[in-house]
């Protein structure tokens, strides 16, 4: 994909993005939604390890500074930016190639294609609040209550590929060929709460065992856009402002809750956990595309987006013109086990494939060690890979470290790549800091 297009793109969503908070921020860039009491986000992931992550003795656990988590992942592009921008050249000028039209439209054609299976783009930022999550551990049943906000931004670009055509007549080459931007922004406020629920001693396979119970209210207020953008309309210039303008005319807003539980049966040299996400499927509607195209204005770039969306929704049915996100319930295992005293070991595995908030097909596996120092310049490091084992089924190394005691810094690098510009680049990347409290 276009270079030019792809940093308009990101510069036009940028506004959207700066003011969001964290999932994947802290040291769960690298562990995952474990039952790991290293990071605070681990109350969060399942509510059950609210009691948990608050050391004994103690009764208040907080971040200090906002955290933030950014990651990136890229289609198997494979050059194709110089493809697309001497096509976009080509179709705003035909005497800029001296190439027969027949091979022209064979060679282009093919490249369109490609890019329609393969060109993509997405991106999520996440940026959490100070001083949240803030964990509390209660006198009363041993309970702990939680509260946790901010905010996640995501976008995804795909190709929506259309046949390159000549015009004998007019002696002028078009094509259909769009970018496709689904984005949304979700503002959420998170109230846990957890207790232990049995405990048992003397069990025969340890010394002692506690299962905690844990259940979580989460309200949430969800900004959804798309659009389609022709590449015949994009020159590199005017990208940001045309997407600019669309993503506000297409946004909706809604409000709804999650209501998610969960577990960790605890038996100190080991943890399982359990958790059961989203169990109302709550539901948010994006803004609609591609009707009543006739109001507005001709030959404007607005007329021209609305016009393309039809074309894809009737023509093609690759796209919707009215569609809702849904937050399908949704369950997860995860576990912990304490190689050593310091050395350590994780993992977690979501049981089912779901839908992000831009329409890309997830299914996480996450495994982790973590080693555990003396010092407080460098008090733990980690090491981690992570695969999506449904659609882009894409896998990444993951590696994290605290530094003076206060501070995490983690970082995503994928292990497949594609060729941009004729050098090798990761398909994702993802980098996440946090200031927080340690055990």
């Amino acid at each position: 994909m276009n270079k030019k297009l792809l940093v308009a793109l990101l510069v036009s969503t940028g506004p959207a993005l700066a003011g969001t908070a964290g999932v994947n921020s802290g040291s769960s860039m690298t562990t995952g939604p474990s039952s790991s009491p290293l990071s605070l986000e681990a109350s969060t992931h399942n509510p059950a390890m609210t009691s948990l992550v608050v050391p004994d003795k103690q009764r208040w656990r907080i971040s200090y500074l906002p955290s933030l988590g950014f990651n990136t992942e890229l289609g198997d592009v494979n050059n194709f930016s110089d493809d697309l921008e001497e096509l976009i050249d080509i179709v705003d000028d035909p005497t800029s190639t001296q190439d027969p039209v027949g091979e022209v439209l064979n060679r282009f054609n093919t490249t369109l294609e490609e890019m329609g299976d393969s060109g993509y783009l997405k991106g999520s930022l996440s940026f959490g609040l100070p001083i949240l999550p803030l964990v509390h551990k209660t006198d009363y049943n041993d309970a702990s209550i939680g509260v946790s906000a901010g905010v996640l931004a995501q976008f995804g670009v795909q190709v929506l590929d259309s046949e390159l055509t000549f015009d004998d007549q007019n002696g002028t080459f078009s094509t259909a060929t769009s970018l496709y931007l689904k984005s949304g922004i979700e503002k959420s406020v998170t109230l846990t709460y957890s207790q232990p629920i049995m405990d048992t001693p003397a069990l025969e396979f340890a010394n002692r065992g506690k299962l905690y119970g844990g259940m979580s209210a989460r309200l949430i207020s969800m900004e959804l856009s798309k659009q389609v953008s022709p590449v015949q309309q994009l020159d590199g210039e005017e990208v940001s402002s045309i997407i600019t303008d669309e993503y506000d005319s297409n946004l909706e807003q809604s409000t709804n809750i999650a209501f998610s539980a969960g577990v960790v049966w605890d038996v100190g040299r080991y943890r399982v956990g359990f958790t059961f996400e989203n169990i109302n499927s709550p539901s948010f509607s994006y803004g609609t595309i591609g009707t009543d195209c006739a109001s507005r204005a001709e030959n404007t770039p607005s007329r021209s987006s609305c016009e393309a969306a039809a074309q894809f929704i009737q023509q093609d049915g690759r796209i919707k013109a009215r569609e809702t996100h849904t937050m399908h319930a949704r369950t997860r295992i995860d576990g912990l086990f304490h190689l050593t005293n310091k050395w350590s070991a994780s993992g977690a595995l979501d049981l089912a494939a779901y839908d992000d908030i831009v329409g890309f097909e997830n299914q996480w596996l996450h495994l982790a060690t973590m080693y555990e120092f003396d010092n407080n310049i460098m008090p733990s490091l980690r090491l981690g890979l992570q695969s999506n084992l449904a659609g882009t089924q894409l896998s990444s190394l993951t590696v994290g470290m605290s530094l003076f005691k206060y501070f995490s810094l983690d970082l995503e690098y994928g292990l497949d790549s594609t060729s941009i510009d004729g050098s090798s680049a990761p398909r994702r990347f993802g980098i996440a800091l946090g200031v927080e409290e340690r055990f």
